[in-house]
C-alpha cells in the first residue's frame, strides 16, 4: 500500500518536472548551445534574412560566453600557478611577485 503510494507521488513529480522543461524549452528558456543550434537549423532549413540575424545573434552571444569561460579557467589555473609558486619560494624565505 505505502509502496503504490510513494511510486504514484515519484511519477506524478516526475511528470510536472519533465513538462516544467518541456515549457521553458518552448518558451526559448532552452540552454544557448540549445537556441544557437536550433537556429543553425532554422537557417539551414529556411535561409531568409530574420534567421540568419537571429542565428549570428545567439553565435555572438555563444563565442562570448566560451570566451568569457575559456578566460575563468585561465586565471583560476593562474591563481593556482601563483599559489604554489609563493609556497615554494617560502621554502627559501623569498617571494614569488609577478
Amino acid at each position: 500500500m505505502m509502496k503504490k503510494k510513494t511510486q504514484r507521488e515519484f511519477s506524478t513529480a516526475r511528470f510536472y518536472f519533465c513538462a516544467s522543461i518541456a515549457m521553458f524549452s518552448l518558451m526559448g528558456c532552452g540552454s544557448l548551445e540549445e537556441r544557437e543550434r536550433a537556429a543553425f537549423e532554422l537557417v539551414t532549413n529556411e535561409p531568409n534574412q530574420e534567421n540568419i540575424q537571429s542565428y549570428l545573434k545567439l553565435a555572438e552571444e555563444l563565442q562570448r560566453k566560451q570566451v568569457d569561460e575559456a578566460r575563468q579557467a585561465a586565471d583560476a589555473a593562474t591563481y593556482e600557478r601563483d599559489k604554489e609558486l609563493n609556497e615554494y619560494f617560502k621554502q627559501y624565505g623569498r617571494t614569488y611577485k609577478k
